[in-house]
């Protein structure tokens, strides 16, 4: 530690259904990797892990040296963002060419040898990717927002304060379609394929989508052949770190609501592409009447990149932990442990299982309930559980809430007004509380909780910034959204009466 800072831990970020795999190596990339793509790590970074559950740790006066650090290189030659763009399609294609070749019949053939090098292979790789990837997040999340801040204070020098959200929201929208809306344009087609079926739509719309799963391939080959077809495509979407990835009865699910709502998928399909198309000309015309410097056009051509990047970015690397699955399965068959289990292995454990044949395992069974995993730069990476972990946790920071409160400031992500009972979304077991019309309060939204957030009147997250996954998909389906609101889910539960107006970022509990 650096003289002078006091060694605190505090909350950056929460994830829920993540391991020590493959988080440990996003925590390397931050004390390690950054050398050389940042040239500053964070210096310290930590996970606390409990039952399934994630809450990342930093130093955040150690967090905000870094994230100066690359700040002031963009300041000064916004072409280094660029080059991390395109770093990142690199180093996931890389990643994806790799996982697409595991398969199960050839793993069961391999070696133990054989399995730990495909296995160390795709931890390297992987590293590849958030060496770049994390880049992102240092420099626009929580409390260290240049992109946004740039955008935003520029905005605010030139127009009139009731502008400046609308301007902020479309000129930082990504005016490239992500995964979830290309997943959600090809459904419309086989939605307008199915309506040339009537008995198929009824069963659909008042049937029991596991039941009709396998009845689908007699009743209409066709339809079943190109859902099948999605599902094949675009079930990763949803894998994030360790699944499962989307099967038949989910899209059957997307049906039946589709249906419900009578959406008419070629008008809606249309009206996809007219607002892509609208997008990108509202775009030019608006930074053309702003009458921006060389610099300004730069960071303000950036802004949407990094948010379409960085979903980017994670929905690829979704893929590859969901084609890792065979190789993972064929490791724990052999160790004859879980793939839970292996999940809370690190490498030089998996090396000892698979070449030694010797797996602690207790050891990963206590790690299942709680153990912290403590990176720093240059030392050693410290994996602590039972008393250890316990008494590393007593130095978390826990901030005092005042929980009388009746509103919350935050980003608007989306313009927009909206109200409706507050539902508490953070895992996908949450999404069956949420019924259309409600709003959606999150610590932080990922892509396996799409079908709440197609059913939100509003979101709201705890986290996040410019480029969370709630601000793109909010822009994207056009939800009023206000984002970095820090204790939305403390302050708010389930069934509140809440008013989101994310014109001005506020969220007020309203009187039931």
């Amino acid at each position: 530690m650096p003289k002078g800072i006091q060694k605190k831990w505090h909350i950056i970020a929460n994830e829920y259904v993540v391991s020590l795999f493959p988080i440990f190596l996003m925590l390397e990339s931050f004390t390690r990797g950054f050398k050389k793509t940042v040239g500053q790590t964070v210096g310290e970074i930590a996970i606390k892990l409990v039952n399934h559950s994630s809450t990342y740790l930093v130093v955040p006066a150690l967090w905000q040296k870094a994230h100066l650090h690359f700040k002031e290189k963009v300041q000064n030659n916004p072409d280094v963002l660029v080059k991390v763009f395109q770093n990142i399609k690199t180093t996931t294609r890389n990643l994806l060419a790799f996982t697409s070749k595991l398969k199960a019949r050839e793993l069961a053939l391999a070696s133990n040898a054989q399995l730990y090098q495909l296995y160390h292979r795709f931890c390297q790789l992987n590293r590849q990717v958030y060496d770049y990837g994390l880049i992102i997040g240092l420099l626009d999340f929580s409390d260290t927002t240049f992109l946004s801040d740039a955008v935003r204070n520029k905005l605010q020098q030139l127009l009139p304060a009731n502008k400046v959200s609308q301007y902020f929201t479309l000129l930082t929208t990504p005016s490239q379609a992500s995964y979830d809306r290309k997943q959600e344009i090809n459904l419309l087609k086989i939605l307008k394929a199915i309506q040339h079926y009537p008995k198929l739509m009824a069963l659909i719309k008042t049937g029991e989508p596991a039941a009709l799963v396998n009845k689908l391939s007699k009743i209409s080959p066709v339809i079943f052949q190109k859902l099948r077809a999605h599902q094949q495509k675009y079930c990763w979407l949803i894998y994030v770190y360790e699944g499962p990835a989307a099967d038949l009865v989910y899209y059957l699910l997307y049906l039946k609501d589709f249906l419900k709502q009578n959406i008419n998928p070629l008008e809606q399909i249309n009206k996809r592409k007219q607002e892509l198309a609208g997008l990108k000309r509202q775009q030019k015309e608006y930074l053309n009447s702003l009458k921006l410097n060389s610099y300004h056009k730069k960071i303000f051509q950036l802004a949407p990149q990094a948010g379409w990047y960085k979903i980017y970015r994670r929905a690829r690397q979704s893929q590859s932990y969901w084609q890792l699955e065979p190789l993972l399965s064929e490791i724990a068959k052999r160790l004859k442990i879980t793939v839970k289990q292996l999940r809370m292995m690190l490498p030089a454990e998996v090396q000892r299982g698979l070449i030694d044949c010797r797996v602690n395992i207790s050891q990963i069974n206590q790690r299942l309930s709680l153990c912290v995993y403590h990176a720093s730069d240059g030392r050693p990476a410290k994996l602590l559980a039972g008393r250890q972990a316990q008494k590393f946790c007593r130095n978390i920071a826990q901030p005092k809430i005042d929980k009388s409160l009746k509103q919350l400031s935050g980003s608007t992500a989306f313009v927009g007004k909206a109200s409706g009972r507050a539902v508490i979304v953070n895992t996908p077991d949450d999404m069956k509380k949420m019924s259309k019309g409600d709003v959606l309060i999150s610590f932080a939204t990922n892509p396996n909780l799409m079908p709440a957030i197609l059913k939100a009147s509003a979101i709201v997250t705890d986290e996040g910034g410019l480029t969370c996954h709630a601000a793109i998909v909010s822009r994207e389906f056009k939800i009023p959204c206000v984002v970095g609101t820090k204790i939305a889910t403390k302050i708010f539960k389930d069934g509140d009466r809440v008013e989101v107006d994310a014109n001005k970022g506020v969220v007020r509990k309203l009187n039931n």
